[in-house]
């Protein structure tokens, strides 16, 4: 339906897409100037109203910049803790400065984007690192638990396997580059499927990060494939393996030890 001006200019009003608000600049003549300042201004709107923080998303962005912060010395005090003090290199210790590595990843790369789409409600970024981010976000978590995992069962061989299975520095080396490769093919599905795509229809700036390249049911066998995988099946990896450990040392009386329920701790910590 078109709109007359009070200066007698027509025009089809735009509010669904992109396109059209191309159509609208590009198809505007010397006589229909006014509908160019319009779909700018209603632009200029539109961005102001996604950029400019509300009064209680600042708290949301102190929040943030908190954690990075502290995610940020913390993880760096890591490195340079274990990096001064050779005696500190041991396997367990390998594999938390993988998990140290993965936090950082996610703080330096994944906060600052999380921060801005949360305040914004759309995404700015583009297509290819909308891919890029979610890949990153999935592989930093597989990487994150698989590596909790393998320190939990690190734990069981040197307290309840065999003498003479002994996991070193390389061997863990090894371990950390398998986890970082399942965790490559983990993310690897949702870097191919997620693209930009609008989600309002009375702004071209709200856009969002999301799986259109799969159908509703395939994203949720998806999702459900991760839920299991990467949350209930570690949980309970870890917990029957810490339960075990626990159980074998407060069972196990060492001559002279003193206090026994501190050599648990002690051998589940070292």
């Amino acid at each position: 339906m078109d709109v007359v001006l009070k200066n007698g200019t027509s025009y089809k009003p735009w509010n669904t897409s992109v396109d059209q608000h191309s159509d609208c600049t590009k198809n505007a003549t010397e006589t229909n100037i006014n509908l160019v300042s319009l779909c700018r201004n209603s632009s200029l709107k539109n961005f102001f109203e996604c950029v400019i923080p509300d009064a209680e998303e600042w708290v949301l962005i102190a929040a943030y910049v908190l954690t990075f912060v502290v995610g940020v010395l913390g993880n760096i005090l890591v490195f340079f803790v274990l990096s001064r003090n050779k005696e500190m290199r041991t396997v367990t210790n390998v594999f938390l400065v993988n998990l140290a590595v993965t936090d950082l990843t996610v703080i330096l790369i994944i906060m600052p984007l999380a921060l801005i789409v949360d305040v914004t409600d759309t995404w700015l970024f583009g297509g290819a690192m909308c891919k890029i981010s979610i890949a990153f976000g999935t592989m930093c978590l597989t990487v994150s638990i698989l590596t909790l995992c393998a320190i939990s069962l690190e734990r069981w061989y040197a307290i309840c396997g065999s003498p003479n299975f002994n996991i070193n520095i390389q061997k863990a080396q090894i371990i950390i580059a398998a986890i970082w490769a399942i965790s490559i093919c983990v993310a690897l599905p949702e870097f191919l499927a997620f693209t930009v795509v609008p989600y309002h229809t009375d702004s071209i700036f709200r856009t969002m990060c999301y799986p259109a390249l799969w159908e509703r049911k395939t994203m949720m066998i998806f999702q459900i494939f991760l839920m299991a995988s990467l949350y209930f099946l570690p949980i309970v990896l870890i917990a029957t393996v810490y339960t075990y450990m626990y159980v074998v040392l407060w069972r196990t009386r060492i001559p002279d030890t003193g206090n026994d329920a501190n050599l648990v701790e002690l051998t589940l910590l070292y």
